[in-house]
């Protein structure tokens, strides 16, 4: 049974209403620490790449150890994020991410946001399908405790809407890559110090907490609809959360 978009988009908004502020202190609090973890570890690296004398932006994604400090902190931040959302939402306590195996958490969560950052800078269709795909990922692998299956799981439960859930995504993923590449600031000065830029690259980051939370509420209203669906249900929707 497929999606009703009217119903996400109805419960989406009033789960991010309800927890927009705390999701947001988290996600910016996480994006501080792998920014600041990167430029304690790579101080170097940081000031080449900020000065515009790193690798192409291609292969930056992928060996530019930023980008696997800030995956793997906002990955554990948004586990949490999850379970706490889930009994927010009206559900038992998860099991996770405590419960859970870290491992496959932090390692398919890691390998899905690099190949959905390729597919959305580079060829936006495939981004969305892969986003849609694997909505419900991270909830498979905290909620469920599916491990590596939980790719599966998510590919699963995300062709049965694909449509809608890309149609989704792309009214969050959209307005993200045009903010990212409308925002992205020009080379630093020569004579820039490591503290400046870091400084600068605080203030520059401001935009991630919110769009990570706009997408984890997206994904754990998906993830509560399509358990309302598999299940025998009570006859509402996703649309009644915090009626």
């Amino acid at each position: 049974m497929s999606l009703n978009p009217l119903a996400i988009l109805r419960g989406w908004t009033r789960l991010l209403t309800a927890n927009i502020l705390w999701l947001y202190v988290e996600f910016l609090a996480a994006n501080a620490a792998a920014t600041t973890l990167y430029f304690l570890l790579f101080p170097e690296q940081a000031l080449g790449m900020a000065k515009g004398s790193g690798p192409a932006i291609g292969l930056s994604m992928f060996l530019n150890p930023y980008t696997i400090i800030a995956s793997l902190i906002f990955t554990a931040v948004a586990a949490g994020a999850v379970k706490r959302l889930w009994m927010r939402m009206g559900h038992d306590a998860a099991p996770g991410p405590f419960g859970a195996a870290w491992v496959p958490i932090l390692g398919v969560s890691f390998l899905v946001d690099h190949l959905l950052t390729v597919g959305i800078l580079f060829l936006l269709i495939p981004g969305l399908l892969l986003a849609a795909l694997t909505t419900t990922l991270l909830p498979a692998l905290v909620i469920e405790r599916r491990g590596w299956g939980a790719l599966s799981r998510a590919c699963e439960m995300g062709q049965r809407s694909l449509l809608v859930l890309m149609f989704l995504w792309a009214g969050v993923l959209v307005p993200w890559l045009l903010i990212l590449l409308g925002t992205a600031p020009p080379p630093a000065a020569p004579s820039a110090t490591v503290t400046q830029i870091w400084v600068e690259s605080l203030l520059s980051g401001l935009y991630d907490p919110a769009f990570a939370a706009v997408s984890l509420c997206l994904t754990m209203t998906v993830y509560a609809e399509m358990q309302r669906l598999e299940g025998p249900g009570d006859g509402g929707d996703v649309s009644d959360i915090f009626r």
